[in-house]
């Protein structure tokens, strides 16, 4: 069982049937797609890293699970962003972020990498994600909606780099902030689940993270990050 930052406890299913089964289904459904390939651009991504500071979740659990050690303000950290969200085709042909609340950012993307099971867009920043790809998108597309941003658990610098035509994903930041989620748990109304408080939420201002004690366990963080130039 594992906490999130989209605030609810769900159960994570570890049986590697699953998993290669939902392999298998996403690649069958990409390949049926119209001119079906595995797509992506030799050229330079038209990141620029033109976005120097962004705010991002971090799940308490990535931590745990020794992905990374415990983060602390003023640290430098090399790594990959991922995405959550729905994004929809456009015809604007402009990259565009603006920032909402916490990690989510409304954005308009370039579409710069494209797999049966995962995607990356680039808005001045480029992120992926590991999931199917919505049947619009191509390369050179581009894409608008909300998204939230968060740290890459393990998927892009343990697998997907090594993908070909993935773009270079990883930047080197400096943490500036670090806050704390300690909104209440609330038992969800089917009585299974636990989930923050939508009405209460509450954020603290930390030095670190301290991902085992932590809300025994359970807690999450946003990190503000900027661009570590040399």
């Amino acid at each position: 069982m594992k906490y999130g930052c989209f605030g609810s406890l769900t159960e994570v299913r570890d049986s590697s049937i699953d998993f290669y089964l939902a392999k298998c289904y996403a690649l069958l459904t990409f390949l049926n797609r119209p001119e079906a390939v595995i797509q992506h651009d030799e050229a330079k991504s038209m990141s620029a890293r033109e976005i120097d500071e962004v705010e991002i979740c971090v799940d308490g659990w990535i931590i745990q699970d020794g992905n990374y050690g415990d983060f602390r303000v003023g640290e430098k950290v090399r790594c990959a962003l991922e995405f959550y969200g729905d994004l929809n085709a456009t015809a604007q042909c402009a990259p565009a972020m603006t920032h909402l609340r916490q990690n989510h950012y409304r954005v308009r993307a370039q579409v710069v990498y494209l797999a049966p099971d995962a995607w990356a867009v680039d808005f001045g920043l480029a992120v992926f994600q590991e999931y199917q790809p919505p049947e619009f998108a191509h390369i050179g597309s581009w894409v608008e909606g909300k998204i939230g941003l968060a740290l890459d658990p393990f998927m892009y610098k343990d697998r997907l780099v090594h993908e070909i035509g993935m773009p270079d994903l990883f930047n080197t930041w400096e943490i500036t902030g670090i806050a704390r989620d300690d909104t209440p748990w609330v038992t969800a109304s089917c009585g299974k689940m636990l989930s923050r408080d939508p009405e209460h939420p509450r954020w603290t201002k930390v030095e670190q993270t301290d991902a085992w004690d932590d809300d025994n366990g359970r807690s999450s963080y946003l990190l503000r990050l900027r661009v570590s130039r040399p």
